[in-house]
């Protein structure tokens, strides 16, 4: 982000926990990510035309994910808002 030379430095100082390095949330971003593509440029189909299935859990936990990314990044950038979180 245009400012920021290390957000995911930053991000990774307000996620507590565990999996929450910098390199964590960009590697689980990354694979997020693939798999976002995935559904949408592939049509969630493996090269044999096999449907690639997906849970209920697990796109809650991306959705969870996501959603607490954007928190974070937002109190990052926007640091003297007041910003409701979802």
């Amino acid at each position: 982000m245009i400012g920021h030379d290390s957000v995911f430095a930053s991000v990774s100082a307000l996620w507590p926990g565990p999996n929450s390095t910098e390199d964590d949330l960009k590697r689980i971003l990354a694979n997020y990510v693939k798999r976002r593509n995935q559904i949408a440029h592939e049509g969630d189909r493996e090269a044999n035309g096999t449907v690639r299935h997906i849970q209920p859990q697990y796109a809650d936990k991306v959705a969870s994910f996501v959603q607490n990314l954007v928190n974070r990044l937002n109190r990052i950038v926007y640091p003297n808002e007041v910003i409701e979180e979802a």
